[in-house]
């Protein structure tokens, strides 16, 4: 319950952080990109509002300002990494009803939060930001250090003493949870367009090169059929359900493991009907209207 209020928290403080960050965010984007895409806005302002709530979670609920007088740093801090689980195992003997009642104690469900709660960061920075794997532990290390340090200095001397442990356990966790969202962010990139294909088409429609949407995706039609005099409109609309031998050569992942090939011919066309609908919709009707004039 504590967790669901810090999340409603964070949706009402939102709305106010993004007011603020608006101007600046459309004055950056529109010098580097000449445009502002409401897909790459959707990322980054999804962004926030998840590193606003994770705050949240470390430094909510707020304590009352006279209880915290006389707390000092040394009952506030950790530095033995899993105390608490060493606490909970070293006079209990291993068997299932042991087992069972530590599936159900705080100290793996606090583990497991800490882990859980730098998840998306890891994902956000392989799917948006284009980390690899060094920067996404580095950048999820200091992360959790900010957490620890808003803990230990009662956030930064507003309080007169700290209220909540900062915990060495938490570092490690949370550093873990970043490494495991990088690695699982791979399935997200196989389901959402990358950022490449969000900026290229941003590029393309808001820059007025292609004129119109329909026009754009009629070029890309032109290029993709150019050469084949039969057949070439359905090999095209052909090749956004399907899997080629050299799709799967080309692909970073697949290629080192063949043996899991099959489920890009599942993720491909759920790719192309959940993330893409207005551009297959697009696809269809320039087809159709390309094929009534060719009559």
């Amino acid at each position: 319950m504590v967790y669901i209020n810090d999340v409603v928290t964070g949706l009402i403080v939102f709305p106010f952080i993004a007011a603020l960050f608006t101007f600046p965010y459309a004055m950056v984007q529109y010098h580097r990109y000449g445009s502002v895409s409401k897909y790459r806005t959707l990322i980054v302002y999804s962004f926030i509002l998840y590193m606003l709530i994770a705050y949240f979670m470390v430094i909510l609920p707020l304590p009352d300002r006279a209880s915290t007088v006389g707390n000092t740093l040394q009952d506030h801090l950790n530095l033995i990494p899993f105390r608490q689980i060493w606490l909970y195992w070293h006079d209990k003997p291993i068997s299932v009803a042991t087992l069972a009642a530590y599936m159900k104690s705080m100290a793996l469900w606090q583990l497991l939060f800490n882990i859980l709660l730098t998840v998306p960061f890891g994902v956000y920075m392989r799917y948006y930001f284009k980390k690899d794997l060094k920067s996404t532990i580095l950048l999820s290390f200091l992360l959790s250090l900010f957490y620890e340090v808003s803990q230990l200095t009662a956030l930064f001397g507003i309080y007169p003493g700290p209220y909540r442990l900062a915990d060495v356990e938490d570092l490690i966790c949370n550093t873990m949870g970043g490494a495991l969202g990088y690695y699982i962010a791979h399935l997200f990139t196989r389901l959402l367009p990358s950022r490449e294909e969000i900026d290229e088409l941003n590029y393309y429609i808001d820059s007025g090169v292609y004129g119109t949407k329909n026009l754009y995706y009629k070029n890309r039609i032109a290029e993709s059929v150019k050469g084949r005099r039969f057949g070439g409109k359905l090999h095209y609309i052909h090749g956004r359900f399907t899997v080629t031998p050299k799709m799967i050569r080309d692909d970073p992942f697949y290629s080192r493991h063949p043996g899991l090939a099959p489920l890009m011919s599942v993720t491909r066309p759920i790719k192309a009907l959940v993330t893409k609908p207005k551009k297959i919709k697009y696809e269809l009707k320039v087809l159709i209207k390309s094929k009534s004039k060719n009559k």
